[in-house]
C-alpha cells in the first residue's frame, strides 16, 4: 500500500520525539492508530492503543472510532 512508507516515517518521528523529550499525547497516538488502520495493520494499531495507557493517557472518543 502507498501509505505504508508514511507509517514507517511516522514511527521514526515518534522515536525522535521521545529522544527529544517531547511527550506524545492522545492526538499523536490517535493519528498513528488511524494511519495503521488505513494500512490495515491492526496489530500495530493495537500496540499503539496499548501504549496510550502505558503513558498514563486516556483514549478519547475519536481514538475509539478509529
Amino acid at each position: 500500500m502507498g501509505g505504508l512508507g508514511n507509517m514507517y516515517k511516522a514511527k521514526a518521528i515518534l522515536k525522535e520525539m521521545v529522544i527529544d523529550t517531547i511527550c506524545p499525547n492522545e492526538i499523536t497516538f490517535t493519528t498513528l492508530i488511524n494511519g495503521f488502520g488505513k494500512d490495515e495493520n491492526v496489530a500495530a494499531a493495537m500496540k499503539v492503543f496499548k501504549a496510550i495507557r502505558k503513558q498514563g493517557l486516556k483514549p478519547n472518543v475519536i481514538t475509539y472510532n478509529y
